[in-house]
């Protein structure tokens, strides 16, 4: 599976060589290092030690992970202030077009990312998919988002970017609102295709709004740092939404089984060691290898038993990526300046550029007969 990317690696990196321009318009500023650093003590802590709740609960280690990810947001933002060439320049936030356009596309992006990481788990476990199977009913997502890119893109043009990312934001609810009531322990493969092209019509709907946004709102010397926010909403909001829907799902499963082995006849709960509780109550996985050590007709009621259990755990995660979507559209339709607004706010970063800057590697020599033939010509 991974040796497939090689080829493809190779030819890109020789295509590069070929095409790709040597220099694009460096600058001899300083690259902000500690910067770098401290961001990923803000968030890689935090991603990690919400992900541990489920095994730790809130302990002496998690609660100095999220102590280590607050003081690192800290020094971040202090950095971020005092240093004449930030990594990220916070003045940027002050503009709606950027924060709410950031905010908007996190929350899509994010949840997206973290209903699929649930969705293939729950094709496979508890509709029995192949890992192939599981895999091609999410391309209806995939269509639909390319699909829906061209009708955002005149609804940009024609009422501004607030329309189509409250529209995206609002229909990827939907989305998410089917996986949450209609993915049960019997769905049928139409409805999880259509769900999934709903969350990609979503998704295809506030993409380009939030990228173009992004980008409107950052003067040119920040392009860079406008296309890697771009970049930020997929992998900071994947993250963070995977580790904060796949924690919900773990602890609500784990209380389904809590609750069922508590009101098991004690003849019954005599059968079940410790260590096999725990393994049922820890994992899908688990309960099915557990399951192998009972007859067929109570096998077959600890695997339905742990399928209910993985529902339950889907729609409370699944409820979560609904709730931030219904505030994100909340935010878009009263903060999201109108089309007007917006353009005067990109008018205004544009009127704001700076002179360019010379390039850190020296370019050709300029034709200095040619500046000598035109007097006129400024210096």
């Amino acid at each position: 599976m991974f040796l497939v990317s090689v080829p493809i690696a190779v030819l890109v990196v020789l295509l590069a060589g070929l095409w790709l321009p040597r220099h694009a318009g460096e600058t001899s500023e300083p690259v902000d290092h500690l910067g770098g650093v401290l961001s990923v003590v803000s968030i890689g802590p935090l991603v990690l030690a919400i992900s541990l709740v489920p095994n730790y609960g809130f302990n002496g280690l998690v609660l100095g992970l999220f102590a280590v990810s607050l003081v690192g947001l800290v020094l971040f933002v202090v950095r971020e202030r005092r240093t004449p060439s930030p990594i990220f320049d916070l003045k940027v936030l002050r503009a709606r077009t950027f924060t709410i356009a950031l905010i908007g596309g996190t929350i899509t992006w994010g949840g997206l990312l973290g209903a699929m990481f649930i969705g293939q788990q729950y094709t496979q476990n508890v509709l029995g998919y192949s890992p192939l199977s599981a895999a091609l009913i999410t391309l209806p997502a995939a269509v639909f988002v390319a699909a829906a890119a061209r009708p955002a893109g005149r609804l940009i043009t024609s009422r501004g970017s607030r329309v189509p990312l409250a529209l995206g934001l609002a229909v990827t609810a939907v989305g998410f609102l089917g996986m949450a009531l209609l993915f049960g322990t019997a769905a049928s493969v139409v409805v999880v295709g259509i769900v999934y092209g709903v969350l990609g019509l979503g998704i295809g709907l506030a993409g380009p709004p939030s990228s173009s946004s992004l980008m409107g709102s950052v003067p040119v010397a920040r392009a860079g740092m406008g296309s890697a926010s771009n970049d930020l909403q997929r992998d900071f909001g994947g993250a963070l939404f995977q580790a904060v829907m796949g924690t919900l799902l773990a602890v609500e499963y784990t209380h389904y089984f809590t609750k069922a082995f508590a009101a098991l006849p004690p003849s019954q709960a005599q059968q079940l060691s410790q260590q096999a509780t725990a393994t049922i109550s820890q994992s899908f996985t688990g309960a099915e290898q557990v399951a192998k050590q009972f007859p067929q007709a109570q096998a077959d009621q600890l695997v339905a038993a742990a399928q209910q259990a993985f529902v339950d755990g889907k729609t409370a995660a699944i409820s979560f990526a609904v709730i931030t979507c219904l505030i994100g559209l909340v935010l878009v339709l009263f903060l999201y300046p109108n089309k007007r607004d917006e353009e005067a706010t990109y008018a205004r970063v544009a009127g704001q550029q700076p002179p360019p800057r010379r390039n850190a590697t020296p370019g050709p020599e300029p034709d200095l007969g040619a500046k000598a033939a035109e007097p006129d010509a400024p210096p």
